[in-house]
């Protein structure tokens, strides 16, 4: 049996508007189909996951409003991180 643990969100005092805090358990029956699952939706997504990974800065005072460089490393893929895609992205995985 495999099973896959996830959390998400905080349990500190430190981010007052973060007040949800979630665990995820997923039971993987086929492993080998998951991880061929896993690598055809990074390679059919890997130039927009490759751009969703760059640091986003606000247009209007240039100042850093969330850090990149979380999936990818000088240009190596290395984890999905769900905190860098955007709406669109995360619907598509659910449904991939």
């Amino acid at each position: 049996m495999t099973i896959y643990i996830d959390e998400s969100g905080s349990i500190n005092n430190h981010m007052p508007n973060n007040k949800y805090f979630i665990i995820a358990l997923v039971n993987v029956t086929n492993r080998a189909s998951l991880k061929k699952s896993y690598k055809r939706f990074v390679s059919s997504n890997f130039n927009r996951l490759l751009e969703l990974d760059g640091d986003k800065v606000s247009p209007k005072t240039g100042k850093l409003i969330k850090e990149g460089s979380k999936m990818f490393r000088k240009g190596i893929f290395q984890e999905l991180k769900g905190s860098q895609f955007d709406k669109e992205m995360k619907q598509k995985f659910v449904v991939y």
